[in-house]
């Protein structure tokens, strides 16, 4: 619950930040703070503190922030006949990942 508030405040900024920054800064930043955040879950020792619960909103927004920037990559870079062609199989992909891999 409080990652999913989190990334409706966030959200815009994430946006923003994604459509002002370079692709290439900003997608292995995103990266990287999601990698730190997946590791760190190595130090917890109870998976019911504060910080358990930092660290997997951290993982969550993290996660937001790379799906954002990788589809502002997308619409950005392609020439708009194969835009929506590719964002389209962008988003099955992921979604089927999901609901594989889950």
């Amino acid at each position: 619950m409080i990652s999913m508030i989190l990334t409706g405040i966030a959200l815009p900024m994430i946006g923003h930040l994604a459509d002002k920054t370079q692709s290439k800064i900003i997608i292995p930043v995103a990266f990287a703070i999601r990698c730190l955040a997946a590791v760190s879950f190595v130090t917890l020792k109870v998976p019911d503190t504060f910080l358990a619960y930092f660290n997997c909103s951290i993982l969550i927004l993290a996660t937001v922030l790379e799906n954002v920037s990788v589809e502002v990559l997308f619409m950005r870079g392609m020439p708009g006949d194969v835009r929506g062609t590719m964002n389209g199989c962008f988003h099955f992909f992921g979604q089927m990942g999901i609901l594989l891999f889950t």
